[in-house]
């Protein structure tokens, strides 16, 4: 992600179209949405690659419930695509009445790394699901939140813990998204659980970190991590019970996206990446 001072969150930008969004990811973007007071905006992206293959006259597609083959059409496609953005609209409208916040729809059309781009800024944090392995929409997604600076929320595809502490995984005491996590868990309630590099000198005490992140040395905890891959993280986590993990930038520097995808699915909590 951009390296250059972290702004304020303000958005929640959640891909509906080519995502494939399951109802878990949904009500994990909603929640938190909800929690940090962040806009929610429902993104379709209909991938106009798709539409021109559509276009040529050898094109064909298999067709359920017959499975025949037949010529692709235009026009049945394009009302297709219309009836599943409606469909997505709809699934996104009732998750967020039901917890009395709105939320905003948009239709693109486009090459969808292009349309994720141009849309996300560095105040924006991206959904996608923590899903095993890669697939072409979620690297271009991926590749796009880089490009813009914003951040990504890792969703599991299960049921994850509501309340506990605000985990954050540091590169040291002077980290800085460490004041970001700090307000995270301040706006929640809850405290900050904060996971260090184990150095083999003198242990920082809570008041170092604490120190210019605004929450008092009191509501924090620290744990040491033998190192910086998943499993060291998952080892320093045991217990925790936290009810998110935030990866900043400072430790995305040994930790890739499939890693950060593992822990989030190996503790059943949403991850942001910073």
């Amino acid at each position: 992600m951009s390296q250059t001072t972290r702004t304020m969150h303000r958005r929640l930008i959640l891909e509906l179209g080519q995502g494939h969004a399951d109802d878990a990811t949904i009500r994990v973007a909603v929640e938190f949405a909800l929690g940090l007071g962040l806009d929610l905006h429902g993104l379709f992206i209909e991938d106009e690659a798709l539409l021109h293959l559509a276009a040529l006259p050898f094109a064909r597609e298999i067709r359920l419930p017959s499975h025949q083959w037949e010529k692709m059409d235009t026009v049945r496609l394009e009302a297709e695509l219309r009836h599943a953005a409606e469909t997505e609209h709809r699934r996104l409208r009732q998750a967020a009445a039901a917890l009395g916040i709105a939320a905003a729809f948009e239709v693109l059309r486009g090459e969808p790394r292009l349309c994720i781009a141009g849309v996300c800024t560095p105040a924006d944090i991206v959904v996608m699901p923590a899903i095993e392995g890669t697939n072409p929409f979620a690297a271009a997604l991926l590749l796009a939140a880089g490009e813009s600076g914003a951040s990504v929320l890792l969703a599991p595809t299960h049921a994850a813990r509501r309340t506990g502490p605000v985990a954050v995984v540091v590169g040291g005491a002077d980290d800085a998204d460490l004041p970001l996590a700090a307000r995270m868990a301040e706006t929640n309630h809850e405290r900050l659980l904060v996971v260090a590099p184990e150095t083999g000198t003198a242990p920082a005490t809570p008041e170092d970190f604490a120190s210019g992140t605004g929450i008092a040395p009191d509501r924090l905890t620290i744990r040491g991590a033998a190192g910086s891959r998943p499993d060291d993280v998952l080892r320093a986590l045991t217990g925790a019970r936290e009810r998110i993990v935030i990866l900043t930038r400072q430790t995305m520097l040994h930790l890739g996206m499939d890693d950060a995808s593992r822990i989030a699915r190996a503790r059943g909590i949403p991850v942001l990446v910073l």
